[in-house]
């Protein structure tokens, strides 16, 4: 096996890795019930894994091609937090779009507060993907030496 590669390879799972992180910690504090907080952990790491690589990265795919910082994957877990929340309250949305002057539509309560929070949470997954980057580096770096 190449030894080149390998930093490589786990460059690709830097992404979901950091959504899966920030994910299960994030239901871990959330819910800490001790009885179901191990099951809990492992299926938020599962859905933040596959969360990140649905949605983030062919979002840092397209951050690339603007951003040449190690802030891209900041940037990046922003746009994908928010993404996945406009995912989460599309029916509202709709709703929003097709009111009429009879009935109004009216915010749902925590709508600008669900936003902000996406947002902050796609920006931890983000400072744990230039970490984890950061690490990678270093490897390649003492490889090198």
């Amino acid at each position: 096996m190449d030894r080149t590669k390998q930093p490589q390879k786990l460059r690709r799972v830097a992404i979901p890795l950091a959504g899966a992180l920030t994910l299960s910690s994030a239901a871990s504090l959330g819910f800490p019930d001790e009885d179901a907080n191990l099951v809990l952990v492992i299926l938020a790491f599962i859905v933040g894994g596959l969360l990140s690589m649905l949605v983030g990265w062919p979002v840092l795919w397209l951050t690339e091609r603007y951003f040449q910082t190690p802030l891209r994957y900041l940037v990046a877990g922003m746009v994908t937090g928010l993404l996945i929340w406009t995912g989460c309250v599309l029916p509202n949305l709709v709703d929003a779009i097709t009111a009429t002057a009879a009935k109004p539509f009216v915010q749902p309560s925590g709508f600008k507060e669900g936003a902000a929070f996406f947002a902050f949470i796609g920006a931890v997954s983000g400072v744990a993907a230039v970490m984890i980057d950061r690490f990678i580096r270093l490897i390649e770096r003492t490889r090198k030496a």
